[in-house]
């Protein structure tokens, strides 16, 4: 699971999803993790100035819960 700052669709856009999925992929096959997946978790990070209350950061944790839970 790997964390993404920004928004999805712009790191789509610039092709960082498809670069690191298989920049990972290939490390864990060189480690000899032949089934790895990547899995990106976006909009992690806050910029100055935007107020965030706990239940932000207990949705983020609850994405991961979901997604490790489905492995």
């Amino acid at each position: 699971m790997a964390l993404v700052g920004g928004d999805k669709e712009s790191f789509v856009q610039m092709g960082w999803e498809k670069n690191i999925s298989d920049y990972l992929k290939n490390m864990c096959s060189y480690l000899g993790i032949e089934d790895a997946d990547v899995t990106f978790l976006c909009n992690t990070v806050v910029f100055d100035g935007e107020e965030l209350h706990a239940s932000y950061y207990q949705s983020l944790l609850s994405q991961v819960r979901d997604m490790v839970d489905a492995l």
